[in-house]
């Protein structure tokens, strides 16, 4: 039980740190999207998907095994953190070289090869700042963690809002992305040092070669996650050019956004099931279970409300123009019922020291969003750049059910799911009638029939229940009282 509140305390943590900074940078992104205009929006996109799309090379994984040796091993964290460092500087120098070589001969045109240029600072700088993070994580210090994150976004996204009506265009929302990411840097060095002491010492290279060796298999990995996210955005990109970029490009950074559910949580999660592989390997199995269960009452209903009120979210956030979004979006909202328990999957693997299973997996399926995205994007369009990458997530997991099915790490489906699909299908059996209310207003009746639903079938587990009672107290004794259950 203290396993898991402190898992719920800290997920609520860090959590509402990303929800403030899921409204500032939506609000952020509706300043961009209105003052560049579709064509523009979809060339800055673009830049962000083709750095990050090669970003493998300068992470190899790094961020995620630091995590798991320093929760392993938190009074060596000041070393690890300094070869962390050290490995990732170089592992920088070499990938902004091939990434600046191969943008130079790919025939961007000028305004596209700026904007690379200044992404590549940029996710470069934000790659140092994840390993800082790291350690953080490591530690627990998720409050710490949430405060330093939501500085970032908030000081970013007030730049962006004041100074892009007198300079709208894309080096303005880069150049400023630049300044905050080395402001970003210079405040966790501070952090750092207080926390952990200071970073000087000697460089331990036979930590350095384990980092590497450790961490190949999740760089691989990680290509097949970038080339599942992003391949099909690089084909629409030459076929069709920037503006169907721009609608997609609409679509997904909302959904990209949303992303802080499954996030937020794996990233509270993992140095805690790290810590139950160490000491209390017993009890990993159903830890995974629940923490699957957990995301799946989230993921469920965003899923299917996401679907109904596809069209209202794209109005709400864009101008008129980007309206046929809206399709896409609900696409790629649709397969985050079982994508988003594909992070839960991803971190288990690591935890366990399984990442070459995730990384055949990845580099499986990338193969096949690869070739599909070649055949139907240039006809499909943004449409089909949405269903292809739905339509990887759900096959990875497929591919991680069928290869746990005969572990002790059995996902265990009759636990996970039914519960949540009746409760959505009560919610969505009544906003389907009232789709033509206010957005707000629908969310806020969806979520709470969703919730009274749960509540009435027993469908909430120890981990959902410690996080309604950090977030609403005593009163979710009275609420269970009221309709008759025991706390």
């Amino acid at each position: 039980m203290a396993k898991t509140k402190s898992i719920a305390v800290q997920t609520g943590a860090i959590f509402f740190g990303k929800a403030l900074s899921l409204v500032i940078g939506i609000v952020r992104l509706n300043y961009i999207a209105r003052y560049l205009g579709v064509a523009n929006f979809g060339i800055l996109n673009f830049a962000i998907y083709f750095v990050t799309l090669f970003s493998v090379l300068y992470d190899l994984g790094l961020p995620t095994i630091l995590t798991r040796e320093i929760a392993r091993r938190i009074p060596e964290t000041t070393s690890l953190l300094r070869n962390g460092l050290v490995l990732k500087a170089a592992l920088i120098l070499v990938a902004t070289i091939l990434i600046m070589a191969g943008t130079m001969v790919s025939g961007f045109d000028a305004i596209t090869r700026n904007a690379i240029y200044l992404t590549l600072i940029s996710l470069g700088l934000n790659s140092v700042s994840l390993v800082f993070l790291s350690a953080v994580q490591a530690h627990q210090r998720m409050i710490l963690y949430s405060v330093v994150v939501l500085l970032s976004t908030v000081v970013n996204s007030i730049a962006v809002i004041a100074i892009i009506p007198s300079f709208p265009s894309i080096d303005t929302v880069l150049v400023i992305g630049v300044i905050v990411s080395v402001a970003y840097i210079l405040i966790l060095l501070i952090i750092a040092k207080r926390l952990f002491g200071g970073l000087r010492g000697p460089v331990d290279r036979t930590a350095l070669k384990d980092f590497l060796v450790e961490g190949y298999p999740l760089a691989l990995a990680g290509v097949g996650g970038m080339v599942i996210l992003y391949a099909s955005s690089m084909v629409l990109k030459y076929a069709l050019g920037d503006t169907s970029v721009g609608i997609f490009s609409a679509a997904f950074k909302l959904y990209t956004i949303l992303m802080l559910f499954p996030s937020s949580f794996t990233q509270v999660i993992y140095p805690i099931l790290a810590g139950f592989y160490t000491g209390e390997r017993g009890k990993l199995p159903k830890a995974f279970n629940d923490s699957l269960r957990a995301m799946a009452t989230v993921s469920v209903p965003m899923a299917v409300g996401g679907i109904i009120l596809a069209p209202k979210i794209i109005g709400l956030v864009y101008p008129p123009a980007f309206q046929p979004a809206w399709i896409v979006f609900a696409i790629l909202i649709g397969s985050s019922a079982v994508g988003y328990l594909n992070w839960v999957i991803s971190t288990m693997f690591v935890t366990v020291g399984l990442q070459r299973v995730s990384m055949w997996a990845t580099l499986a399926v990338g193969a096949l969003v690869l070739c599909a995205s070649i055949i139907i994007v240039p006809t499909g369009g943004y449409v089909a750049a949405g269903a292809i990458i739905a339509g990887g997530d759900m096959l990875l997991f497929i591919w991680y059910f069928v290869y746990l099915f005969t572990t002790e790490y059995r996902i265990d489906i009759v636990s996970i799911f039914p519960k949540q699909f009746i409760s959505t299908l009560a919610m969505a059996a009544c906003l389907i009638p009232m789709r033509t209310l206010n957005l707000f207003v629908l969310v806020a009746v969806g979520s709470a029939i969703y919730a009274i639903m749960m509540f009435l079938i027993k469908g909430y587990g120890d981990q959902e229940k410690e996080l309604l009672r950090a977030a609403f107290g005593n009163r979710i004794v009275n609420i269970y009282r009221l309709l008759g259950k025991k706390d």
